[in-house]
């Protein structure tokens, strides 16, 4: 009836807490910063954390303009208060510049994210996937 107040009572539950990533980085290195890339290209972004596992992670994006490459997922071990995974990220020529969040997935559905992880930048990144011509040297 108008007017007259109810009382909902709804329990929350939370999902699986077993993975959590906390950084970022390029080139083996990681930090509380973003990323930056350029659209149109390909980088090699890591992620560490707790609990990361190239085997059982999916990793998503706020944007569908970024994608991650199949099969390029790769765990690495950096001791053992940590885990780290790296991964290729293609940013779609028409990809606009702002901010981007980087999610994973467990396979048991433990979800994590790092807000604004990935920064796609109108100015050339220096750091992007390099190939060092050996024959200069």
């Amino acid at each position: 009836m108008p007017g007259e107040q109810a009382q909902i009572v709804k329990k929350l539950e939370t999902g699986p807490d077993d993975v959590e990533v906390k950084y970022t980085g390029f080139n083996g290195q990681l930090t509380l910063s973003q990323v930056p890339i350029n659209a149109g290209r390909a980088y090699t972004v890591y992620l560490g954390g707790r609990n990361l596992s190239a085997k059982s992670l999916s990793i998503k994006f706020n944007s569908p303009f970024l994608q991650v490459t199949p099969g390029s997922i790769a765990s690495h071990d950096y001791g053992p208060d940590i885990s780290v995974v790296s991964f290729e990220v293609i940013a779609e020529a028409k990809a606009p510049v702002g901010e981007y969040s980087v999610f994973v997935e467990s396979a048991s559905g433990g979800r994590s994210a790092v807000v604004g992880g990935l920064s796609i930048r109108a100015f050339p990144n220096p750091y992007g996937n390099l190939v060092l011509d050996t024959k200069s040297f």
